[in-house]
């Protein structure tokens, strides 16, 4: 994909601002759009980031049931590193 101006490197995506708000409005739209309950499963290791999720959904009227899981006994310490910090 050739997008310009180019994105900013990263090694993650969700360091890109625009993505966190483009996860609100894309909630928001569909859910406008069908109505009921939207399922949106995601890793957001990032507090910060998920507080601006979080609260762009509440602004908008979107009831939020967070779920949180931890690994009892990870595949990969690199996991469950990750997860810890």
């Amino acid at each position: 994909m050739d997008i310009k101006p180019g994105l900013p490197a990263t090694d993650n995506f969700q360091h890109w601002d625009p993505w966190r708000t483009l996860v609100v409005e894309t909630a928001r739209r569909v859910l406008e759009y069908t109505g009921g309950t939207l399922v949106m499963p995601m890793t957001v290791l990032v507090q910060s980031y998920w507080r601006e999720i979080s609260d762009g959904l509440s602004a908008h009227g979107i009831p939020i049931q967070h779920l949180y899981s931890t690994p009892t006994r990870p595949r990969s310490a690199t996991v469950y590193r990750t997860i810890r910090t």
